[in-house]
């Protein structure tokens, strides 16, 4: 009975030891956050206008949405030249919920622009500048780096 309890116990200590990198690293892939990017083909001549909703509307959307933990970060790319995607949005979630829940811009452009005739300008502007444009969508998983 004895040899049975010890052998029982042995093989506990090897799974576990055997185990733990794997759980160890399942830990750390959990942390690693998840980056939503969007690119777009937006035409050249929409980009100075894009430039200017972008100044006066990006940092306040983007504090707004971090300190309501609806993402942890976003970038925004500008390519400045050729034709291609020009235009590359970088969101930065940590988990793939985060990414799934979404709902939550409206109450961002309320804060953000309280004024109801600014809001629906500025949300026309943005409409305006992505109409019609081509563009494409990845999700990818950060291994290197931090937002």
């Amino acid at each position: 009975m004895r040899n049975t309890i010890l052998g029982a116990f042995f093989v506990l200590i090897v799974a576990a030891v055997a185990t733990a990198p794997t759980v160890q690293a399942q830990e750390e892939a959990d942390e690693n956050p998840w980056v939503y990017v969007a690119s777009y083909k937006v035409p050249w001549e929409r980009v100075d206008s894009l430039v200017k909703l972008f100044d006066r509307y990006a940092d306040p959307f983007v504090t707004y949405a971090n300190e309501n933990g609806f993402w942890l970060d976003r970038r925004v790319l500008i390519h400045d030249t050729g034709d291609e995607y020009n235009v590359v949005y970088e969101t930065f979630y940590d988990s793939w919920e985060a990414i799934r829940e979404g709902g939550w811009g409206d109450a961002a452009w309320q804060a953000v622009e309280p004024d109801s005739t600014q809001r629906e300008a500025a949300i026309a502007g943005f409409n305006w500048v992505f109409e019609g444009v081509t563009h494409k969508d990845n999700i990818y998983r950060l291994v290197v780096g931090n937002p």
